[in-house]
């Protein structure tokens, strides 16, 4: 409620402030805030929702891969090559969701 209060006094701010002159300063400091709100949301259950996303996402991928393995579609090299690429992911994913925790 607060970030949501306060993004709408900075654009109202920046809208009765913007002229033909700061135009390009006024939507310099109106994309920052933009961004910054953007990524704002970090409720529980919003980062809940996207960590259980991303982890049946990567499980999805590994089955695919297995799946398309024992069909023959792929050989041995490329299964285990995108099974590490996976893997790599899974782990970069969880090394930066340990430093946001």
């Amino acid at each position: 409620m607060i970030e949501d209060t306060s993004f709408k006094r900075v654009n109202n701010y920046l809208d009765s402030n913007e002229s033909e002159t700061n135009t390009t300063s006024v939507n310099f400091v109106r994309n920052g805030y933009n961004f910054r709100h953007l990524r704002f949301d970090n409720s529980d259950e919003a980062n809940a929702r996207r960590e259980h996303l991303l982890v049946q996402a990567f499980q999805y991928e590994y089955t695919y891969v297995a799946d398309s393995f024992k069909a023959e579609k792929i050989s041995r090299n490329i299964s285990d090559q995108l099974n590490q690429s996976i893997s790599t992911d899974q782990m970069v994913f969880m090394q930066s969701d340990m430093k946001t925790a």
